[in-house]
């Protein structure tokens, strides 16, 4: 029995964790990978894949291809067509719908004294 046990020991012994054994062989076989090379987000070498859109702003920007704001003129004429039709519509609803419709029309006029403010101040500063 002794020299079953004694087996059984070795066995165990030799299957046993040594953390400095372990060490050792990670020193000899470890593979260190880093960091990948960086990407470059856009580079002039490489032509980008699509042309700059006509306000020249390259491809990727947040608003490539979207039209140019319009000009304040007829940002103001357009404000005003709404007023109007905000107006209207105020007339025709019930009291209800009404409270509503005021209170749109009430942003939409803030919106439009900041437009006009804003061309008065640029038409002093040019003018």
């Amino acid at each position: 029995m002794t020299d079953a046990n004694e087996l059984i020991e070795e066995v165990l012994l030799q299957h046993a964790y040594d953390p400095v054994k372990a060490r050792e062989y990670y020193l000899r076989t470890r593979q260190l990978k880093g960091r990948g090379a960086p990407k470059k987000a856009f580079s002039k070498s490489v032509a980008p894949s699509r042309p700059p859109d006509k306000l020249g702003r390259p491809f990727g920007h947040p608003d490539y291809g979207a039209d140019p704001p319009a000009p304040r003129d007829q940002r103001l004429a357009a404000l005003d067509q709404r007023l109007s039709r905000f107006r209207a519509a105020l007339a025709r609803q019930p009291e209800r719908k009404r409270k509503i419709l005021a209170r749109r029309l009430a942003e939409a006029e803030t919106r439009a004294a900041a437009l006009r403010s804003a061309k008065t101040q640029v038409e002093r500063r040019t003018g």
